[in-house]
């Protein structure tokens, strides 16, 4: 039996991989002089981190149980 990956799975979670990449990226400006870009991108990036992560924890493929009794 082959196993075939779901696309929308694959399209959330490189969506969450490179959304969480850009959040970590602009983390260090928060901390650093204000900007009041900087500090909205930051919230922008955390909120589709966020969705992006509830997407794939609600599209993850299903496991199979191969019992054989």
């Amino acid at each position: 039996m082959s196993w075939k990956p779901n696309r929308t799975f694959l399209a959330l979670f490189i969506g969450l991989v490179v959304s969480g990449a850009a959040l970590i990226l602009t983390l260090p400006a928060i901390f650093g002089p204000h900007e009041s870009s900087q500090a909205m991108l930051t919230m922008i990036l955390g909120g589709v981190t966020a969705i992006f992560a509830i997407g794939t924890i609600l599209m993850r493929p299903q496991k199979h149980s191969s019992a054989t009794s």
